[in-house]
Order: C-alpha cells, then structure tokens, then sequence
C-alpha cells in the first residue's frame, strides 16, 4: 500500500521510504493521474497538460518516456505488488488508487461527512473532527505547483473543500464559547487568502464583538465595507459576493446577547451626533451593465440591496451607540 500526498509537497510513501517527483513533468504527469480518482486519463489531455500549446515535435513519445519513467518509480516502492499501478489503456492511461491512499480524497470525504453530520453532535466533536481532518494539510496544495487545467482544477476543489473546513470549524467554536481562542486563526486566513471571504469576515466580527473587543470589532466592520466598495466597483465581481447593504435593514437588529433597544419613530437614526459619526456610510453602488444579475436582490425593508455584509450592521450601530 502507498500513500500519495498531495495536501502540501507532492510525495508518495511506502513503508520502507518515499519518493518526491523529480522535475515538473513528472510532478504534473503524476498530479493528472491522481486526481483522476482512478479513471483513465487521454493521452491527448495529459499532453495538453505536461506542455500546453508548446509540446515537443512527438509529444505521444515524449509523454510514453515520462510514463515509463514514473511506473518504474512505483514499481520500485511496491516489489511485492502483483499488478502494476500504472496501466496503458487504448489511447490513454491510468493509476491504480486505492480507498484511503490519497490524502486530498480522505480530506474531502470527510469534510462533507461533517457538513452533513454537525448539526446532530456536540460542537466538542465536530472541532475534534475538523481539527484531525485539516491536519492533513502541510502546506499550499501540491506544493505550489501550478500545471494545466487539471491540476488547477483540483487545486480549486481542495482549497474551496478547506475554506469550507474553517468556516464549519469556526461555527463550532463560536458555539462552544471560545470566541477569544479563533481570533488569530481568522485574522492569519483573512491574511494569507487573497479572495475576498465574507463569512470568515462575519465569524472575526463576532468573535471580537464577544471577546468585549467592541472597538476592534466596529474596526473590522469598517474594514470590510471598504472592501466590499472596492469588489461593487470593479469590472467584473467575483461571483457570489455582494456589492452593496442594506443598511436601514440591518441597522434596527439587536446585538448579540442584548435586548432590543424600544425604536423611536425615526428608528435608523443613530442616539447622538457622535454615535452617527462613528459609524460608516454603506457604499453606495451602482451595478454596470454586464454584471451578474445575481447580484440584486431587494432587503425586507424594499430599501437598497441586501448583502451578506448586511447581517453586520446590528454589531456596529450598537457599538457605536455605547
């Protein structure tokens, strides 16, 4: 049995010693191979791959050296295997994985298995669960290597599957109470991520906010409806987020762990001139022709634009208020 790793430097294990891909054709041939969960791969698709538009005179011979080198590899780690890893297929190849050999396939299978199991167990179970899981991660994903259109694509499934390990671990921890203890972690992802993450913006919100660290909490806030200004006014948002709040909205929901304050008539109106100076306007944004529809959508007031920012309002008209 081997073990691939793909969750950091590439590298296959054996019981007696392992082995790292020498060289980015060997890397990438090996990468296709083994997100292709076990199917064939074409030899047309892996050319492309290895070589984009500027592949050798005779790319097929070219491809059958690599080939050949990598099963020699596998063969020398498995001796006693019957059957080889590696298998020539009419007009195509594939790698032999077995159930629990790659690392990144046991990290997805269980991060959709908690998905779907967390909401019947104890958060204490699912952080334990969550922790074991992203410990399988060593660093970038394939360590850095880029390849074609295959290895980008798994790339993006197994950084997409990791956010959406975090963003469940953080849940379960804020619902144990260890609001103080995530900090760091979700300033270090905000931080090393450059897409722009709401939710892990919403969860750092809240655990400031309940960390009694108000003014860092409103901070953030602020921080994030720059960003948001800056993502509606581009040529092309990125899909799935926001251009705009619904502030009057989101304004009049009490804060965590408080009571709703009794509204006045004018009820957005902030309490006092130095309240309605701390808090920020919401940008205002006008979507371009050409934009993802998508993107509109009315609040429950029929007043502006409701976004995900949009549930933060409540923390910073109450901060801004004490």
């Amino acid at each position: 049995m081997l073990e691939f790793g793909v969750l950091g430097p590439l590298v296959v294990r054996s019981r007696a010693e392992s082995y790292s891909a020498q060289g980015p054709f060997q890397a990438t041939l090996l990468i296709s191979l083994l997100v292709a969960d076990g199917r064939p791969v074409h030899v047309c698709d892996l050319v492309h791959e290895l070589w984009g538009g500027g592949h050798p005179a005779r790319p097929d011979n070219a491809l059958q050296a690599h080939i050949s080198r990598l099963r020699r590899r596998l063969e020398r780690l498995e001796p006693q295997r019957p059957t080889p890893r590696l298998i020539t297929r009419p007009s195509s190849y594939q790698l032999i994985v077995e159930p629990g050999e790659l690392d990144g396939q046991l990290f997805t299978s269980a991060v959709a298995r908690l998905e779907a199991e967390a909401a019947t167990h104890r958060p204490q179970w699912t952080v334990a669960r969550l922790r074991e899981a992203l410990s399988l991660w060593r660093g970038p994903v394939f360590g850095g290597i880029v390849g074609g259109h295959i290895c980008q694509s798994a790339a993006q499934t197994f950084d997409e599957a990791r956010l959406r390990a975090y963003a469940l671990l953080f849940d379960a921890e804020l619902a144990r109470g260890r609001h103080s203890a995530i900090i760091a972690e979700l300033r270090a992802l905000l931080t090393s991520y450059s897409p722009f993450h709401d939710r892990f913006c919403e969860q750092l919100m809240t655990a400031l906010y309940r960390s009694g660290r108000q003014a860092e909490a409103l901070e953030t806030y602020r921080q994030t409806c720059e960003q948001l200004a800056r993502i509606a006014t581009s040529s092309s948002p990125p899909n799935g987020c926001a251009c705009a709040s619904t502030w009057s909205w989101c304004r009049t929901r009490p804060s965590a762990g408080r009571s709703p304050r009794r509204r006045s008539r004018c009820r957005n109106r902030p309490q006092s001139e130095e309240a309605a100076a701390q808090v920020p306007r919401p940008p205002r944004v006008v979507l371009r022709r050409g934009q993802d529809s998508n993107l509109r959508g009315q609040n429950p007031t029929g007043t502006g634009f409701r976004t995900p920012l949009g549930r933060f309002g409540y923390l910073s008209s109450d901060l801004s208020a004490r």
